[in-house]
């Protein structure tokens, strides 16, 4: 019995002590202390917690931004609590879950705060505004600049403003436009609320326009209006003047000799006179010049100089719209031919124009004109011939045999044809225009004429039907 009530004494005395029968006689738990720590935003700031077991243990659960060390450990254990640095923004939470081998667990709270501490604030202390002075023309634009001390102040923008945005405005950018004659003062205000401000001068002026005068003197010619330019501004090319028997030879800042032409647009510097070149036109020696308004409609008897070769079927002054014309009809047998005799003494280039119209069948020998010697040959040498034959225009000289010809081109029936033969007599080459355009044969753009043969005749010819007018052979 005494035993007993011994025994009773002993483990009440164990239960009610201060070592703790679970915590110190049976240690089978795992306790941190404390259970709840903070950490600064900042990297490496470290808090310290004790990990009490009597049993091996790890660290079986955190967040990624938080680390334990040691992590592990047998027994009681002191370990030390790290944080990455928080860039959130915002305040963060985690917590350590500790485990001991016997799989009881002990949680430790880990708060870490946000950096929401604003950095000093560093105020502007100087402005200085560059150019100062500065100047700008009514409509021009300057830039000024805004030098902001210290140059790290937390806010180094400015506000911009004129005292007087009738002289002159400045945008946000201090962009200064003119607007009038007169000063202003344009202010850079700092805007970080400090007050410091600085400033320049800013003078406007009208824009002085000058212009000068251009005048032209054609020299005899049409007039030509004078031109206002500014300075430095260009002058533009006139139309041409005209002069009666010239041609306009060009635009010179002299008169007389003419060395120094113009080139156009001109800049111009100061009043200036130009001077206009003229090249006298001699005016042609016309050995034919025949539009057959002196006959009357209906005339079959060709006079004033022409002379019948070959009477063919008819020969007709026509009259169309109140204008003569003469009509020459033949067959290919039986040609209907005029002449005009020439000068025994001919020019090196003599010229040779005629309206004709081809009126019958393109498949016949129609007709045309020609420079010849009808003393040669059967029908005559044609030293150079333009014809209408066969639906085409082709142009020769006859050497009675062989032909050496040259088509031009084709014709239409009917149709009026402006034909114009230059001959260099000379070389003994001609070159035959069509409405103006230079013809070619294969190429070849100048013929050669009947060597050896001097012309003595204009010749009009005409196998079928052909009408002539405005006939001119000049030099």
């Amino acid at each position: 019995m005494i035993k007993k009530i011994l025994l009773f004494t002993i483990f009440a005395g164990l239960m009610f002590s201060g070592c703790g029968y679970f915590d110190c006689c049976f240690p089978t738990v795992i306790k941190v202390n404390p259970t709840s720590v903070t950490l600064e935003p900042a990297a490496a700031n470290t808090e310290d917690a004790d990990v009490i077991t009597n049993l091996s243990w790890a660290v079986a659960d955190k967040p990624d931004w938080i680390t334990v060390y040691p992590n592990n450990g047998n027994g009681a254990t002191s370990v030390s609590i790290t944080a990455d640095v928080n860039s959130t923004g915002n305040e963060r939470k985690g917590v350590v879950t500790f485990m001991a081998a016997n799989g009881d667990k002990a949680k430790l709270n880990v708060t870490q705060t946000d950096d929401t501490t604003p950095p000093a604030l560093i105020e502007v202390t100087t402005i200085g505004v560059t150019p100062d002075p500065a100047s700008v023309t009514v409509g021009s634009t300057v830039t000024l600049t805004a030098n902001v001390i210290p140059a790290n102040a937390s806010d180094n923008t400015v506000l911009w403003s004129s005292s007087d945005g009738t002289v002159a405005t400045v945008s946000p950018a201090g962009v200064v436009t003119g607007v009038s004659d007169g000063s202003v003062t344009i202010t850079a205000t700092a805007n970080d609320g400090s007050g410091v401000s600085g400033s320049a001068s800013v003078t406007v002026t009208a824009v002085t326009t000058v212009t000068y005068t251009v005048t032209f003197n054609s020299n005899g010619g049409s007039a030509v209006t004078s031109q206002t330019v500014n300075d430095g501004g260009n002058a533009t090319e006139p139309t041409a003047p005209t002069k009666t028997d010239h041609i306009f030879a060009g635009w010179f800042e002299d008169d007389g000799t003419f060395a120094s032409p113009v080139t156009f647009p001109f800049t111009v510097t100061g009043d200036i006179t130009f001077y206009a070149k003229w090249t006298a036109v001699v005016a042609p020696t016309y050995l034919i010049d025949e539009d057959f308004e002196g006959f009357a409609a209906g005339t079959t008897a060709l006079t004033a100089g022409w002379l019948q070769q070959y009477a063919g079927t008819s020969a007709s002054v026509m009259n169309s719209e109140s204008n003569n014309y003469l009509r020459l009809r033949g067959t290919n047998t039986n040609h209907c031919q005029y002449y005009q005799n020439l000068p025994v003494m001919l020019p090196d280039i003599i010229t040779v124009e005629a309206d004709m119209r081809p009126n019958g069948s393109i498949s016949t020998d129609t007709g045309g004109f020609a420079l010849g010697d009808k003393s040669l040959f059967l029908w005559g040498a044609c030293v150079a011939r333009v014809s209408f034959e066969n639906g085409k225009i082709n142009t020769y000289y006859n050497n009675n045999s062989p032909v050496t010809m040259y088509t031009l081109g084709t014709f239409t029936a009917g149709q009026w044809y402006h034909v114009k033969m230059v001959c260099n007599i000379l070389a003994e080459t001609y070159q035959v225009y069509i409405d103006g355009t230079l013809m070619e044969a294969g190429g070849v753009s100048t013929f050669p004429m009947m060597p050896g043969v001097l012309p003595k005749e204009f010749v009009l010819v005409s196998g079928n039907s052909m009408d002539f007018d405005n006939i001119k052979v000049y030099y």
